[in-house]
């Protein structure tokens, strides 16, 4: 299993795990420190895994951060800039 992305309501990765429905059908990934759980049943370990990892608004910000940098730096910014530019963006993502 890849590594899992830390709760997005907590910000913990060191207590998440898989549940199943008490018939043992239908399974999801809960962060066992704060509670959370996607809203979603999935029928395979894989599917939940997929939905955890799925970070959609994450990764649509961390493509246009990319973007404003890249053209930042293109438009005659300094690498280094543009490189602190996408680093405290980051952290504030996390």
């Amino acid at each position: 299993m890849s590594e899992l992305k830390a709760c997005p309501a907590c910000n913990k990765n060191n207590n998440i795990g898989t549940e199943k429905m008490s018939d043992g059908r239908y399974v999801r990934f809960r962060c066992f420190t704060c509670g959370y759980a996607r809203d979603e049943w999935l029928d395979t370990e894989t599917d939940a895994l997929k939905s955890w990892q799925s970070r959609p608004i994450e990764d649509k910000y961390r493509n246009a951060l990319e973007d404003i940098c890249t053209a930042f730096f293109v438009e005659g910014g300094d690498k280094t800039t543009a490189y602190n530019m996408y680093e405290i963006a980051e952290k504030a993502l996390k």
